[in-house]
């Protein structure tokens, strides 16, 4: 196993000097309606955030709109440069013609294609904005109908960089801050005040897991992630497990093994029982939980991008996909790979069995999960001293 350690995002995630635009810039009036195309998933809504504040800072007084699906919603509502969000109700193509309908109304004077799918061309094609940017991966009948396509630079950038690269062709500032925005009310905070007091979780050391992943090719195995869980209880850490309502079963899987494990020779628990979280929080709950803890374990997830955005220390367990493409923006991560030829296989992978997954065993986890502890032990502190 070769593992990376990484203390800044700028260490892998791969990016490129700007460029001038093989084009002429467009102008665009002084307080100009933008709109941000990135209907999904949780982890590239908050990839994109900053494009948010970046346009702000280029256009103080832009009428600045978001369209998404509701499934991510919770990680753009609330996003204080944004002046609307779009919402596309359910995953059908009546929702979907109902929101370009709902763009066409909004008059924009820019569209930024974000995603540049088949789910985005209908609001890209009916906005009737000056300008329609893509990127240069979008898809062909995409770029057929934008106004701005941003070139391409292999190998391929970090999602972030492209994002920015495809709003370039609005002037904005190539060096703009990339931190994450992740909107975090006073009532999630409350709640996850209340839930650490329910707990007994104050003073001591807390590190979420997040076992699950919307791809199975992602998620390291449940055995390796019990073992890691019993060997932070026995360090005398404070476990959490996380996950969506789908993945409580896991969660509690992982918990009772971990726990069970852990018990001595006359059957009495010698380690604190691990905590299920799962399925019990909103996105912005899951948030206001996760910058109380002292760190996450997570594989390449959107709760490791909602880690990310609220400043919680981070290992990431990366097997299929690239760092250097979705990896946490964050200074305070530090991702863990198999040097293996084969990856990254992204979504086609070449075997069956994930060696680069499950061939990461606890054991080489657990001293990198202590020293990120350790090393970001004061950042922890002043986190919750804030909430």
């Amino acid at each position: 196993m070769q593992p990376i350690p990484l203390l800044n995002s700028s260490d892998f995630a791969r990016r490129y000097a700007w460029e001038p635009l093989p084009f002429e810039l467009p102008t665009l009036p002084e307080a100009p309606r933008v709109l941000i195309l990135k209907l999904s998933a949780i982890g590239d809504c908050l990839i994109a955030s900053p494009l948010s504040r970046a346009i702000r800072e280029r256009y103080p007084r832009a009428y600045i709109a978001w369209a998404v699906q509701s499934k991510a919603r919770a990680v753009v509502e609330g996003n204080p440069f944004l002046d609307e969000v779009l919402v596309w109700e359910g995953k059908s193509w009546r929702g979907a013609l109902q929101l370009a309908l709902q763009v066409r109304r909004g008059r924009f004077d820019a569209v930024l294609d974000l995603q540049g799918t088949t789910k985005t061309l209908p609001m890209l094609a009916l906005s009737g904005a000056k300008i329609r940017a893509v990127s240069g991966r979008g898809k062909k009948l995409s770029r057929a109908v934008a106004t701005c396509v941003a070139p391409i630079r292999e190998p391929q950038p970090h999602a972030g960089e492209q994002y920015f690269r495809v709003a370039q062709c609005l002037d904005i500032a190539p060096d703009a801050s990339r931190d994450l925005i992740m909107p975090l009310g006073d009532d999630d905070r409350e709640w996850a005040q209340d839930f650490w007091r329910e707990h007994d979780l104050e003073g001591k050391r807390v590190v979420a897991l997040n076992p699950g992943s919307a791809r199975a090719i992602k998620q390291w195995p449940p055995a390796e992630f019990a073992k890691l869980t019993r060997m932070l209880e026995e360090s005398g850490a404070r476990t959490l497990i996380l996950g969506a309502p789908s993945e409580v079963e896991l969660a509690q899987q992982i918990a009772h093994e971990a726990a069970g494990a852990s018990e001595s020779h006359n059957g009495q628990p010698i380690v604190g029982k691990p905590i299920v979280a799962a399925g019990q929080t909103t996105l912005t709950q899951l948030g206001a939980l996760l910058e109380r803890c002292n760190l996450m374990v997570s594989a390449d997830t959107g709760p490791m991008h909602i880690a990310a955005a609220v400043g919680t220390p981070i290992v990431a367990l990366f097997g299929p996909t690239d760092p250097a493409c979705t990896g946490p923006v964050s200074p305070l991560a530090r991702v863990v790979m198999r040097d293996l030829p084969c990856r990254p296989c992204m979504q086609q992978p070449t075997c069956d069995h994930f060696e680069c997954l499950t061939e990461l065993d606890a054991a080489a986890i657990f001293p990198i999960a202590r020293e990120q502890m350790q090393r970001f032990a004061r950042q922890a502190g002043k986190r919750r001293s804030m909430t």
